[in-house]
């Protein structure tokens, strides 16, 4: 778990040094002190790590969430203006409305599933967007052995690292009572 590892490296290098300081802190569950089991008391080194860890991990959740709403709004409002961008040209009758209807679904669901996991802090919300991402990697993969379709690597590897990222917030940011 990278957030624990951070404050880790922090905490031996406290010891190192000679300060043997301690101090009780509020870990990630708001107010019991503990952080994920591992007991009441923490340097304020490690305290401060695990919040900054906290901090960063939300912004590379929150950050593509909000890109996600962006993308489905654009979809919604502007098609023509976002189709060449993920390589598709603007069908037109049922292909535009399907084009329409499913991508902004698509990205949409991803973006707000994952701000209301942020907010609300329940650790469920975090699951839809995790399995968007993989099953349309695994469309691509599928598209490219199945019916010879260009093997975007750049894109597969972005999903794939998008979803991990859900999957470590699901562990690290829900509350300790929404688990």
């Amino acid at each position: 778990d990278p957030v624990k590892a951070i404050g880790n490296v922090f905490v031996n290098l406290d010891r190192r040094l000679g300060w043997k300081g301690a101090s009780y802190r509020p870990g990630p569950d708001r107010g019991s002190g503990s952080c994920a089991g591992d007991g009441i008391f923490m340097s304020t080194t490690e305290w401060a790590m695990r919040r900054v860890g906290r901090g960063i991990l939300t912004g590379m959740v929150g950050v593509p969430a909000v890109l996600f709403i962006v993308m489905g709004l654009r979809w919604l409002l502007d098609p023509a203006g976002i189709a060449p961008s993920l390589g598709l040209s603007l069908e037109t009758g049922l292909g535009l409305s399907t084009q329409v209807g499913d991508l902004a679904a698509f990205f949409l669901v991803l973006g707000i599933s994952t701000l209301i996991a942020l907010v609300t802090g329940q650790r469920a919300w975090y699951y839809p967007g995790v399995m968007l991402l993989l099953i349309a990697a695994s469309g691509r993969l599928i598209a490219w052995v199945l019916h010879g379709a260009a093997l975007p690597v750049q894109v597969i590897g972005f999903e794939i690292v998008i979803a991990l990222v859900l999957l470590t917030a699901s562990r690290w940011l829900p509350d300790q009572d929404n688990r």
